[in-house]
């Protein structure tokens, strides 16, 4: 049982890993960005390691950094999504996430 948990946690972090890597370089391709983002929710969504995890390797902060800088209001949105449900879901993602800086680009979106 603790190889099969193993191999699931090694298959989120490949997951994940490929999602970010997947949003730096289609950064011309809102749908696929959007995909990405949305994907990345329902991971994060079913298990709360995953949050960390994404925050451990830099997702989050990239996740922040394009709602601010995307062109496409779709990616703006699909990412303030991500961000709400990854801040939902676990403690150190709030505490990473809510910052002035965060709130004043939040009011900026609005």
């Amino acid at each position: 049982m603790e190889s099969e948990d193993t191999k699931k946690t090694q298959e989120m972090k490949t997951d994940l890993n490929l999602l970010l890597e997947c949003l730096k370089y289609q950064m011309d391709n809102a749908f696929s960005q959007k995909e990405a983002l949305v994907t990345i929710h329902s991971i994060c969504q079913q298990n709360s390691n995953a949050s960390v995890y994404f925050r451990e390797i830099g997702g989050l902060m990239f996740v922040k950094n394009l709602a601010k800088s995307s062109e496409h209001s779709m990616v703006k949105e699909a990412a303030l999504y991500t961000l709400g449900a990854i801040a939902e879901k676990n403690v150190y993602c709030q505490q990473t996430l809510c910052t002035s800086e965060l709130f004043e680009d939040l009011t900026w979106f609005l």
